[in-house]
């Protein structure tokens, strides 16, 4: 599905796997139907603690999509996490101890088609089994807020 130049626009570079400032109409509209067949996927919502205001904000918009899509967003989520290492952009992470839930492919290829990732999916052996962890990480370079 392509989308149009001026729709990631809006966003920050994609090949640099950096996280976006807002999701337009159109990408949110994009995420809910590609996701919606997958209703009833365990999904969680997390950033960095400590996160600005643009990522509390994006992430507040994920936990709305996959809640329009029908997914079992965890109550707690968006959290405020703190990571060793904290993620970079967008990072759809499952724990791959179990089987891949089959929206996660979904997920991870929508976000790369809309230009919001690097269409790479992550693991994680913390994260519960059949649980997708949306982590909305910091910018790639220092010179993003």
């Amino acid at each position: 599905m392509g989308v149009p130049q001026k729709e990631q626009a809006s966003v920050t570079e994609p090949q640099k796997s950096v996280t976006a400032r807002v999701l337009t109409p159109e990408q949110q509209r994009t995420l809910i139907a590609a996701l919606s067949p997958f209703a009833g996927q365990k999904v969680r919502v997390d950033t960095v603690l400590g996160s600005n205001d643009d990522r509390l904000a994006l992430a507040k918009d994920f936990v709305e999509i996959f809640r329009a899509a029908k997914w079992d967003v965890d109550p707690i989520s968006p959290l405020q996490v703190a990571y060793k290492k904290p993620p970079i952009g967008l990072e759809p992470t499952i724990n791959q101890a179990g089987s891949v839930p089959p929206a996660f492919p979904t997920l991870v290829d929508t976000l790369a088609a809309l230009g919001l990732g690097t269409n790479t999916g992550f693991a994680d052996k913390k994260i519960p089994v059949g649980i997708i962890d949306m982590r909305i990480g910091v910018p790639a370079s220092p010179t993003e807020k």
